[in-house]
């Protein structure tokens, strides 16, 4: 993935934010690239954002082709739209996770904001989204497709009925991240809507039908798009007041995994298809705070070597 394709990606992820964030975003992203150039952004590293801040202290950006000195405030919002680009391009796999890890380090001790934030849809967001879903029967077939398994929602779009295997009950993603092919298993409960959604798929098709036959309905000759479903979350988005988009579903299935189900982390991880844990404790939310917490927690009235192997 190149430079823009990366940028095109990151909008297209929060494209249901307001456009007022979004015009936000797209010029706080602009200035940081301009003021980088010509380092490429997958090269910056949390010194060349240290060193960001400081010119925007020192009132060394050019905005509108004039030095700007910001507010302390200011330069922390800056600081925190790059990392939630760079938190992206983590996710994706496509940032090495130390740099990242060292880049919100910076930025979250640069400190004039508190509180963590919230990525997951609660119990009530996710009946508002599929009572709006309903009314249109692939989106809904999507979003759910999405909450149960944790795809990416190009995985989901590429998936092709022949992949859903309900004998073995597994489902073959072919074109995952980095072109790899996983498997994920189907569990019973969720047998009942995947058979009820494959036949009418089958009954849409003619049967001299050349057409490939994807398991979501194509929007076009090449299939559907992710351009399609995004416009229809933007849509509910607009009317419900809750940012609904595919990457939000994906990180609330990895949470009711873990959280309200109990799976263990390494398990989620191989099911969202992540080459590594650490990404998929950004999905949680789990920081090192968290993890030292638990620990010590867990430790309480504990000894890692027994007293009775002590001399």
């Amino acid at each position: 993935m190149n430079e823009s394709e990366l940028i095109a990606g990151y909008f297209a992820s929060i494209s249901t934010y307001s456009q007022s964030t979004l015009s936000t975003r797209r010029n706080n992203l602009k200035l940081f690239r301009q003021t980088m150039h010509p380092k490429p952004l997958l090269e910056i590293s949390k010194t060349d954002i240290a060193i960001y801040a400081q010119k925007c202290l020192d009132g060394k950006i050019i905005t509108q082709k004039k030095p700007k000195k910001l507010k302390d405030i200011s330069v922390k919002r800056y600081l925190t739209t790059i990392k939630l680009f760079y938190e992206y391009a983590y996710e994706e796999e496509i940032y090495p996770g130390k740099e990242f890890k060292r880049i919100r380090k910076f930025v979250d001790q640069f400190s004039f904001e508190k509180g963590d934030l919230k990525t997951r849809l609660s119990n009530k967001q996710l009946k508002v989204l599929l009572q709006k879903a309903s009314h249109h029967r692939s989106l809904y077939f999507a979003s759910w497709f999405i909450l149960n398994f944790g795809v990416r929602a190009s995985e989901l779009l590429n998936l092709e009925i022949s992949d859903i295997d309900l004998v073995e009950k597994l489902i073959t993603i072919r074109k995952g991240k980095g072109k790899k092919t996983r498997r994920i298993p189907i569990f019973d409960y969720q047998l009942p809507d995947l058979e009820e959604w494959i036949l009418f798929r089958y009954s849409l098709l003619h049967l001299d039908s050349s057409e490939k036959k994807f398991l979501i309905l194509p929007k076009t000759q090449t299939g559907p798009t992710y351009e399609w479903l995004q416009k229809k979350f933007q849509k509910i988005s607009k009317e419900t007041g809750i940012h609904f988009h595919a990457h939000r579903l994906r990180r609330t299935s990895a949470c009711l995994m873990f959280y309200d189900n109990g799976i263990s982390i390494d398990n989620v991880s191989f099911n969202l298809g992540h080459s590594s844990i650490l990404t998929t404790q950004i999905y949680l939310g789990i920081s090192e705070r968290d993890q030292l917490a638990s620990f010590r927690e867990q430790m309480k009235g504990k000894k890692l070597i027994p007293d009775e192997a002590l001399v």
